[in-house]
């Protein structure tokens, strides 16, 4: 407790505490150690930690595989995409809402870059093919549109790749794969070409392309920070069948079986 000019105390005492007004009135109040928040406030903190967490485990799944410069509006634009994909559960109560598969559709163009994105380069877009056995393959358009925008002042080559994220949101794993990298002769046309990148069967995985320019010294490249020409962006948000479906495909063709009877005997 300390006292005032006018001899009062002011502070706190206990589970009290003495406050003095401006016209020298004493008051005292009951100390709350914990603001009051409502049941709902706290749940809805609660799904925005599990976005939270959601985002930053992609970025942190991305980092070793793509050149990805941290930027403060990256942290937001993600963490804002998460909280829609959380808040679109409907089937789950606020407090315990997760990312549902099938709501991951709101990655689809995401770019990580901080300027340039991967449509904004290419004039085509790019096609994804997921086969049975979870292998991606990722076929670029012919590079002369984006050939033509990296003149040699700003890089010497083109490096394009393709990461494929496998994805577990529930226990947070993330299987992260990267294509083998091509390099690009800037200012120079091509044919088209295609990556090939395994993924884990049975999650949902996010394919993001990156195009960065490099610059050729010696036998040694060089990353250009030239933000107008580094991307890295989601192109294809790839959605496993779910069990039930494949049981009851399953199902239905067990049905169509002609049943084999038996041989009468004698």
């Amino acid at each position: 407790m300390a006292r005032n000019k006018n001899g009062k105390m002011s502070g706190k005492l206990g589970d009290e505490v003495k406050i003095v007004m401006r016209n020298g009135e004493q008051r005292t109040r009951k100390y709350q150690s914990e603001i009051n928040q409502s049941e709902r406030s706290i749940k809805a903190r609660a799904d925005l930690g599990t976005a939270s967490r959601a985002s930053t485990l992609i970025r942190k799944s991305l980092k070793p595989v793509l050149i990805i410069p941290e930027y403060s509006e990256l942290y937001i634009r993600l963490n804002k995409t998460m909280i829609t994909i959380v808040q679109a559960d409907k089937k789950s109560d606020t407090g315990s809402k997760k990312i549902l598969p099938e709501h991951l559709f709101h990655l689809q163009d995401f770019y990580f870059a901080e300027l340039a994105k991967v449509e904004g380069l290419l004039l085509k877009k790019p096609t994804v093919e997921w086969d049975v056995r979870g292998n991606v393959t990722v076929t670029i358009p012919e590079l002369y549109g984006v050939s033509l925008l990296y003149p040699k002042k700003v890089a010497t080559h083109i490096k394009l790749c393709a990461v494929t994220l496998s994805v577990n949101f529930d226990k947070e794993t993330v299987d992260a794969r990267k294509s083998e990298e091509i390099m690009q002769p800037a200012g120079v046309a091509s044919k088209a070409f295609s990556f090939k990148v395994k993924t884990t069967p049975g999650l949902p995985v996010l394919v993001v392309l990156q195009i960065a320019p490099q610059t050729l010294e010696g036998k040694r490249y060089y990353h250009s920070v030239d933000k107008r020409f580094n991307a890295a962006s989601v192109i294809d948000v790839l959605i496993p069948p779910a069990p039930q479906q494949e049981n009851a495909a399953e199902a239905k063709k067990t049905a169509k079986k002609p049943q084999k009877t038996p041989p009468k005997s004698g």
